[in-house]
């Protein structure tokens, strides 16, 4: 990650990058999310395991901030499967309140409050 050494904004840039970059793709090629879930179906099997990479990855470096000492012991491929599911929720959310056409960086400043609010709690929790 882009952001070495500090569990907690690596996640957060992850996240970040992982949904602003959906976004601009779905600007650019002026697609909505009903033409999305649509095709959805012809990408299945891509999807899962590009979602599968995304949780291994996750889970490896909240595995290593523990054996480091930085988080609590924790289920690292569960608490990262969350993390997924709960960025794709905020994407999601701030996509459907902005109509075409797509400010990606107004909505960029939304999913990073939204992150900064729940990842905020997320690691008050987990910090050792």
């Amino acid at each position: 990650m882009a952001v070495e050494g500090d569990i907690e904004a690596e996640v957060r840039y992850f996240l970040m990058v992982r949904a602003v970059y959906y976004l601009k793709i779905a600007a650019e090629i002026h697609i909505s999310e009903e033409a999305l879930r649509q095709v959805e179906h012809l990408f299945g099997e891509q999807i899962k395991d590009v979602a599968a990479l995304e949780i291994q990855f996750l889970a490896a470096h909240l595995d290593l901030s523990i054996a480091a000492g930085h988080l609590k012991k924790t289920d690292t491929a569960m608490l990262a499967q969350h993390l997924v599911i709960m960025s794709e929720g905020i994407k999601k959310s701030v996509k459907e309140r902005h109509i075409e056409p797509f400010d990606v960086e107004k909505m960029r400043t939304e999913i990073g409050e939204n992150l900064d609010y729940i990842l905020g709690l997320i690691w008050a929790g987990l910090r050792a």
